[in-house]
């Protein structure tokens, strides 16, 4: 009996040895690969330029979107900052990382080198998008079907700007709680909060309360401190302003020596947390400072630029120049930072175009940004009556406004 005990006991031991070695395989075993679907240098994309992070020696980093189906992503070498966004997470990179590395308990180690996909080097100021999906069996997320009215509302789902087609906003969003707002000019904001369940697609409807009829006036409380009332004289926003002024179709308030907007229905677009407020030269668009860096806000209290300027010149009825370590950027009517601050000279405009110089060349740009007179030459003179003064490889000449080369000897020079 002892000797059968004994062999008992041999075999329960080496089954727990089995056993533990069965809970010691490693998790990635049941990971999934993850699958780089595309990597792409996004010009158009000017995050990295308005969300400006620094690396150690003071560089502007680069900026590397990386979206992926997960919510524990660890990413490592030469990283300096990281955000999550939703399913989107932002990296901030030095320049000149070529390797990204990313690890999640959703998948296996990903390794990421950006040679292999065209990328040389990674680039201060500029966006990169990095899209990764992960195979699975089940769905992990549904899609948002949100009709609004009006149609033409803006709609943000977890801070993130989302398109509206049709007065219809869609997109895809992960299992879970996700907050929402939606504002449209003459209407009241809504916000709120929804969830998205596995394989359920999510339909709401959000309809804005218009506020196009209400008109307020501002008045002068018993405490001497400013508010506003509506026609009907009730109040709409109580006494707590220092001072008001009339710009357009909004008012800029103060409060404690900080500036704040209110709109024409009482409606608060920015809070007073900003140092001074200035008039530009485009309707509807106003320049703004804070910690003695400049931005620019519009009439929905929307800071298209954010306070990141050291200066911005309005020399011109628009655009607007923004400089901001030296460097020049283009802000466009609309009050988007169209062309990154990152040019050694921008002009001010004449027939329609502005000089640019960049690494010592000069070109041409028009008031969207675009560049419609190659960055070739080594120096440009103001169009005047179409025609431009250049030098190229010591050779100095004239062209049109298409970049063609002008006979100019039968005709006077333009005025510089």
């Amino acid at each position: 009996m002892s000797t059968i005990h004994h062999l008992t006991m041999k075999s329960a031991i080496v089954i727990i040895w089995m056993i533990s070695g069965l809970l010691a395989i490693p998790s990635t075993m049941a990971q999934e690969k993850a699958i780089v679907n595309s990597i792409i240098a996004d010009a158009s994309d000017l995050t990295a330029a308005t969300h400006i992070q620094r690396d150690l020696l003071g560089r502007p980093c680069a900026l590397v979107k990386f979206s992926v189906l997960a919510d524990d992503v660890r990413f490592s070498g030469d990283t300096v900052h990281v955000e999550y966004h939703g399913s989107e997470y932002w990296v901030y990179m030095p320049e000149g990382t070529k390797h990204l590395h990313a690890t999640s308990s959703k998948f296996k180690p990903l390794h990421i080198f950006f040679p292999e996909y065209d990328i040389s080097e990674l680039k201060g100021q500029q966006t990169y998008t990095v899209d990764v999906s992960i195979p699975s069996k089940r769905p992990q997320g549904a899609a948002l079907l949100m009709t609004v009215i009006p149609a033409d509302s803006r709609v943000f789902v977890d801070g993130r700007e989302i398109e509206v087609s049709d007065g219809v906003a869609t997109t895809y969003c992960r299992a879970g709680r996700h907050a929402y707002r939606v504002e449209a000019q003459g209407y009241k904001t809504s916000e709120g909060k929804f969830s998205i369940a596995d394989r359920k697609n999510f339909k709401t409807t959000v309809k804005l309360k218009s506020i196009a009829n209400l008109r307020v006036q501002p008045f002068r409380g018993p405490t001497g401190q400013v508010g506003f009332r509506d026609q009907n004289n009730k109040t709409v926003v109580k006494p707590e302003f220092d001072k008001v002024i009339p710009a357009g179709t909004v008012f800029w308030v103060t409060k404690n020596g900080k500036y704040g907007m209110i709109d024409q229905q009482g409606e608060r677009k920015a809070q007073c947390t900003f140092d001074n407020v200035l008039a530009s030269r485009i309707d509807g668009l106003f320049i703004v400072s804070q910690d003695g860096k400049y931005g620019i806000m519009n009439a929905n209290g929307w800071l298209t630029v954010p306070c990141m300027l050291d200066k911005v010149s309005t020399t011109s009825a628009e655009p607007m120049v923004g400089i901001m370590d030296g460097q020049f950027g283009l802000i466009d009517a609309s009050g988007e930072l169209v062309i990154p601050c990152e040019n050694e000279e921008i002009t001010d405009f004449f027939d329609g175009l502005a000089g640019i110089k960049r690494d010592g060349k000069c070109g041409f740009i028009n008031k969207n940004g675009e560049i419609v007179i190659p960055m070739i030459y080594d120096g440009v003179s103001h169009f005047s009556g179409g025609i431009s003064r250049v030098t190229h490889n010591g050779r100095v000449y004239f062209i049109d406004k298409s970049g063609n080369e002008v006979d100019m000897t039968a005709a006077p020079a333009p005025a510089e």
